[in-house]
């Protein structure tokens, strides 16, 4: 027994001794730090992980460029500088790049302009068939409903009465609000990425697997599909011969960055446009100003482009809410810091704080206001970072734009919206992206 009690209190001694070993490297590496926790390290339980960076973010950035961070016991570069962001994901970027046991999920799209101009008249068909009603709405749900059938339709060549609607909502709605399990695998994940590919536990490998199975079960023959998916996927050529494998894995890449870029952001907009009925009326009236009075079929491409104060709305919207609360990188070569002694060493992960930039009073002034008029005369240079990258024109970028704004010309043609309580909105601290909770 005494042997027993002797080898449980080394073990357990070996393993504290071990945990405070690993959370000391920034103390031994001369970087400014929060004090992490013994098992979260500078993560919380109950905040999104954005949140937790944006924390120890507002506690270090008027000390130093940059800092150290733990994801629970993994230390992490966190840079704490805009200028010093911009180098990392531009200028000096082919010392930065993504992680693939980070982003596991097939992002490499390409898509034109008149790729875009192609699939508008599938997407004012949504816009002309997706029904609304006077009284409460959940904002999430209606977007979610909203966005999927954009999904479905213009993407993936279903029709918008397609019995299946129902359970790609579901994948949807597993994604965007994960378990308590893919919540932690998924940290996890963030922290020990090698680790979860050797073992087969990427947390979302379930949700691609349905997805594909789905598409699989529903192939179609719909040449607009087949020819835009081929356009898209890797840039392939359309003469090529089509690989339907890679056709699935892409479309669940597009599957995944649609809603990422919409879901969330749309009902983070409405949610705002209730609280200031102000902007909501200014909003409304460019939208009528452009717009015949008439219906739906005189919205077009052209005349939603030149909306620019509805633009705006949606830039401040992805600003105050960044669907890619933070991006990960990994060091690929050494990397002297500019205007620093320190050195970036190969292997290290970096993390770029998004929605703590988007918050910084040096940046944004007033940055918990929502006023769309700093978007009125451009973007801010190296500042602006919804999708976790400096291309403003990113595909992210080009569905959120389009998605939202059939959206918010559809209902603020024909409905007014308040809220009947105002409640604070409170973050998903499980989702991936930032989505509200209700």
């Amino acid at each position: 027994m005494v042997e027993v009690l002797v080898i449980v209190v080394i073990v357990v001694g070996g393993i504290y001794w071990w945990l405070k070993r690993r959370l000391s490297f920034w103390k031994r590496r001369g970087l400014v730090y929060v004090k992490p926790r013994l098992l979260m390290g500078n993560l919380r339980k109950k905040h999104h992980i954005a949140l937790a960076i944006a924390e120890s973010y507002t506690k270090l950035s008027m000390k130093a460029q940059l800092g150290g961070f733990y994801v629970l016991q993994r230390a992490t570069i966190l840079p704490l500088d805009a200028h010093l962001v911009a180098k990392i994901l531009h200028e000096d970027s082919p010392h930065f790049t993504m992680d693939e046991y980070r982003d596991y999920i097939k992002r490499d799209f390409v898509m034109s302009d008149s790729t875009w101009k192609n699939i508008w008249p599938r997407a004012m068909s949504i816009a002309c068939d997706f029904t609304m009603t006077h009284g409460h709405i959940n904002a999430f749900d209606t977007s979610l409903r909203y966005n999927v059938q954009f999904i479905a339709h213009c993407f993936l060549g279903w029709s918008t009465k397609d019995p299946k609607l129902g359970d790609l909502e579901k994948l949807a709605r597993k994604y965007l609000k994960l378990s308590t399990m893919k919540h932690m695998k998924n940290i996890f994940n963030q922290a020990y990425p090698q680790i979860t590919s050797l073992l087969g536990v990427c947390p979302m490998n379930d949700i691609q697997k349905s997805f594909e199975k789905l598409i699989a079960e529903h192939e179609t023959n719909d040449k607009h599909y087949l020819k835009l998916i081929k356009t898209i996927v890797n840039g392939q050529s359309v003469g090529k011969k089509i690989d339907l494998e890679n056709v699935r894995r892409g479309a669940f890449g597009l599957f995944i960055a649609a809603i990422e870029a919409s879901v969330g952001t749309t009902a983070f907009c409405m949610y705002e446009l209730a609280k200031s009925q102000d902007i909501q009326n200014i909003l409304r009236r460019e939208i009528t100003h452009i717009l015949p009075k008439s219906h739906h079929h005189h919205i077009t491409y052209e005349n939603m482009a030149q909306m620019k104060y509805t633009d705006s709305v949606i830039f401040e919207t992805l600003r105050k809410y960044p669907p890619i609360g933070c991006t990960w990188r990994i060091t690929r070569k050494e990397y002297y810091v500019p205007n620093s002694t320190y050195i970036i060493e190969e292997g290290m992960p970096v993390v770029v704080p998004v929605y703590a930039i988007h918050h910084d009073p040096r940046y944004y002034v007033n940055p918990e206001k929502f006023d769309p008029q700093r978007f009125l005369s451009g973007m801010a240079e190296g500042t602006f970072l919804p999708f976790g990258r400096r291309d403003a024109i990113s595909i992210e970028m080009h569905f959120a734009i389009m998605q939202i704004k059939l959206m918010l010309v559809t209902l603020l043609k024909e409905f007014h919206i308040s809220q009947p309580q105002p409640d604070a909105l409170a973050i998903n601290p499980k989702a991936p992206t930032l989505t509200p909770k209700k």
